[in-house]
């Protein structure tokens, strides 16, 4: 996907569960009968955030929304407080 980015001119902002390099990380992920639960890192922020839905791929999917939102102004700790609802 990267690859296919490099001609973008717009704003490109990464989110990663696995690399160290993209701008949106999350790491420590702990799930639990109520969910799942993951630091959240990136911009100078560094936030938790728990979903009450299981699976890995839900904190992808809350990264993106991360992304979307921080794009449009929202810091990573209001998205999150917004997504743990």
């Amino acid at each position: 996907v990267l690859e296919i980015a490099k001609g973008f001119k717009g704003r490109l902002i990464t989110y990663s569960t696995t690399g160290k390099e993209a701008d949106v990380r999350a790491n420590d992920s702990i799930p639990s009968p109520d969910g799942i639960a993951a630091r959240v890192s990136g911009f100078g922020e560094d936030v938790r955030l728990k979903l009450c839905v299981p699976g890995q791929h839900n904190i992808s999917n809350a990264l993106a929304a991360l992304c979307v939102a921080k794009s449009i102004g929202m810091s990573l700790e209001e998205g999150t407080k917004i997504l743990s609802r």
